[in-house]
């Protein structure tokens, strides 16, 4: 490496710029090397005899031409400097370096400096000089020749990642290249040093060319693939690191978009009012809808994703579900189901016991929901008929409904039959009363409830009470146990 005072017919002002050799006598320089000319000027309020020194270098890189010519010329002016009188030198600041030259020249050295140039897509690409590496007479020229070089070297030492598809439905495959723009990535047998440096990709998706989250790549690209499963917003930042040192990080964002409940929606009954939301995820301003398939009956779905209103059919509901990205126009659809389950009595299932008497005659008996009774009394003796069904219930309090079609009435007796409905195994009443009298004709109903229970076993017992009335009577009937709504 040599140094050698700037030839007088070099006039440019470019002071710490490159630039090729445009001397016609000195010989061409290999290509492997690289010029590097600086010129300094005394600053004001100091004493030099001389006005200017400019210097050229030549090394295997551009940066060490460039930093040897930047010493040289600075070594020149230093050689020459006298105490100075005034200005920033006045009272200098004790050096870190001094560079060779005579007599004990107070010398100063750079601050840290840094340089940013933007990538295609807005990324920052910063270069940092660190403290230490430029002199000068003051230390505002020593900074000032510190972020000129960093200014520069930011240009030709920058790095840019390509950006990547941002949004995706959940259980959609996805395919993605992060490709890295630099005039220094790796040669053989080099590698560039790829890294996940903070966050996390989404669930399902790999880069295939890291082991966990490093990766030694040669040809400046990486994948980043596969069928991400969880929906949800991911945030991560993908480093590479050059053979030079040369470093860029960028932050990437990947939304993961879709219902996040569409197969946890809970269970609906038959009568009872249903409300519960459908959540989603990595979707701004989502906007929901029934894409294929039917909601159970009863029911709807609005724009903001709530699913609501009275089931009315018992059965398993398999439908798809979509939410819509409002900004973006972007749907994704996943499978959803309800079950509606028939709440209260699953009357079909009542088992009769026999029925009892206690006065006179009395037959009956029945099949699930339905029974038949026959009640007689001689004169003087009241009949009363019992018929008790047994189920087991477990839910909200239920509407209930007895009714009552006559075959045969009183025979025209006026004494009336009372109809009474309780529980006689937990000593809940239900209903009471009830009263026909006179010659009835039918049918007739009368509701009750099931109070709110939890596996309770009811007897539910149904009786029907013929007065004594001095004379003998008699009547026969059906009757059925139903939900009412």
């Amino acid at each position: 490496m040599a140094s050698q005072p700037c030839p007088i017919k070099i006039t440019c002002d470019c002071q710490i710029t490159p630039f090729v050799n445009l001397s016609s006598e000195a010989p061409d320089i290999p290509d492997d090397f690289f010029i590097g000319y600086a010129k300094l000027i005394p600053p004001l309020g100091t004493d030099f005899s001389i006005t200017e020194c400019a210097a050229l270098c030549e090394a295997p890189t551009l940066q060490a031409a460039l930093l040897c010519a930047q010493r040289a010329a600075l070594q020149c002016i230093a050689t020459d400097w006298q105490p100075p009188g005034q200005g920033d030198l006045a009272t200098p600041v004790p050096p870190a370096v001094r560079p060779p030259g005579r007599g004990h020249t107070p010398t100063f050295v750079n601050t840290q400096q840094e340089a940013t140039v933007n990538c295609p897509d807005g990324t920052p690409f910063t270069y940092t000089i660190p403290a230490g590496v430029f002199f000068g007479l003051s230390q505002s020229q020593a900074d000032e020749a510190a972020q000129s070089f960093a200014q520069q070297q930011a240009v030709i030492h920058q790095i840019c990642l390509s950006p990547i598809q941002n949004r995706v439905c959940v259980d959609t495959p996805y395919n993605a290249t992060i490709t890295a723009s630099s005039r220094f990535l790796a040669r053989a047998p080099s590698f560039d040093v790829w890294e996940l440096t903070s966050g996390q990709i989404p669930p399902g998706l790999t880069i295939p060319e890291f082991i966990v989250t490093t990766g030694l790549v040669r040809g400046g690209t990486i994948h980043l693939q596969g069928t991400p499963t969880v929906p949800g917003i991911y945030n991560f930042s993908i480093g590479i690191t050059l053979p030079n040192g040369d470093f860029q990080n960028v932050p990437y964002t990947i939304a993961v978009m879709g219902i996040t409940n569409g197969l946890a929606l809970p269970d609906g009954a038959v009568g009872q009012a249903y409300s519960q939301n459908v959540n989603s995820g990595g979707v701004t301003n989502p906007i929901f809808s029934v894409e294929s398939g039917a909601l159970p009956d009863g029911l709807s779905l609005d724009g903001g994703g709530i699913i609501f209103g009275t089931p009315t059919v018992a059965d398993d509901f398999h439908f798809t579900l979509g939410v819509t990205e409002a900004g973006t126009g972007i749907t994704c659809t996943s499978t959803a189901a309800i079950s509606v389950v028939a709440v209260g009595i699953n009357w079909n299932d009542l088992v009769y016991d026999p029925p009892l008497v206690n006065s006179g005659a009395s037959s009956g008996g029945g099949t699930g929901a339905n029974f038949t009774a026959s009640a007689a009394g001689a004169g003087g003796s009241p009949a009363t008929y019992v018929q008790r069904a047994n189920v087991t219930y477990t839910g909200d309090a239920t509407n209930c409904n007895l009714h009552i079609d006559y075959v045969n009435g009183l025979g025209g007796d006026t004494g009336g039959v009372t109809f009474s409905i309780f529980d006689t195994t937990n000593s809940i009443a239900i209903i009471t009363g009830g009263l026909l009298s006179g010659d009835p004709s039918g049918p007739y109903d009368f509701p009750f409830v099931i109070p709110l229970s939890a596996g309770i076993n009811y007897r539910l017992t149904f009786q029907a009470s013929i007065p004594n009335a001095g004379a003998f009577r008699s009547c026969s009937f059906t009757g059925s146990l139903t939900p009412a709504f």
